[in-house]
């Protein structure tokens, strides 16, 4: 999912009047809760790998502090994956394999530029539990007019958890859309 590169996308305009309800709040309750979110150097992140680039189309793509996807500066796929679409499943790459999750029956629609925020999305299988919270990014933006779909940037907040293991809460950023 590319995004603009340098300077401003056409349309960027268009982007300083859109509002998202309650964004300098949620801005502000995240810059207080970030000294409270663990490491992000866990085992469970380390233990990412990069989504096959074959399963990547349309959806909600994020990158993971502390992963080894996100360790590649070359390397711009993420480390976890959901497609747009009712019942998607979170795809992610553990420990060299990859690792599907089924969606939880209630997940509302993936975030857009119109819904309200936060969105939580939950999946569960194979032993594991997560939790995505997803918040607007700063730069919720268009993308350039000669593509022909948006794109909006978000932040997360994840929570892994695993039978009797703690629960792990990562950072990560990324996109949703096409």
């Amino acid at each position: 999912m590319p995004a603009p590169r340098g300077g401003l996308a056409p349309g960027a305009q268009r982007c300083a009047r859109l509002r998202l309800p309650g964004l300098a709040a949620w801005a502000g309750a995240l810059a207080a809760a970030a000294p409270a979110l663990a490491s992000a150097a866990t085992p469970f992140a380390r233990g990412l790998g990069c989504v096959a680039e074959q399963r990547l189309e349309c959806g909600c793509a994020l990158r993971v502090e502390g992963s080894a996807c996100s360790a590649s500066p070359t390397v711009h796929r993420p480390a976890l994956f959901v497609a747009l679409g009712a019942g998607a499943p979170l795809v992610l790459q553990r420990d060299g394999r990859e690792v599907v999750l089924p969606p939880h029956a209630r997940n509302p629609p993936l975030p857009d530029a119109g819904l309200p925020w936060p969105n939580v999305q939950h999946f569960g299988g194979e032993g594991l539990r997560v939790r995505i919270e997803f918040n607007a990014a700063p730069n919720t933006c268009p993308k350039p007019a000669t593509e022909t779909c948006e794109y909006v940037e978000v932040r997360a907040t994840v929570t892994v958890v695993e039978p009797g293991r703690a629960p792990v809460r990562l950072r990560g950023r990324g996109t949703c859309g096409c």
